[in-house]
């Protein structure tokens, strides 16, 4: 609880607002560039897929 409770006052001001504004990727638009942890989270999806 000594650890937890002064972890939660700075993540929940922090991630409460970015949870409402959930639109952050959405001005990238289909422009968007793909780095290298991009294509190695999604290599094993098949294109095409949805």
């Amino acid at each position: 609880l000594k650890m937890f409770l002064p972890m939660a006052f700075v993540a929940i001001p922090v991630l409460v607002p970015v949870n409402v504004s959930g639109s952050t990727i959405s001005f990238l638009g289909k422009n968007a560039l793909h780095n290298d942890i991009d294509k190695l989270s999604i290599s094993n999806v098949s294109p095409g897929s949805q």
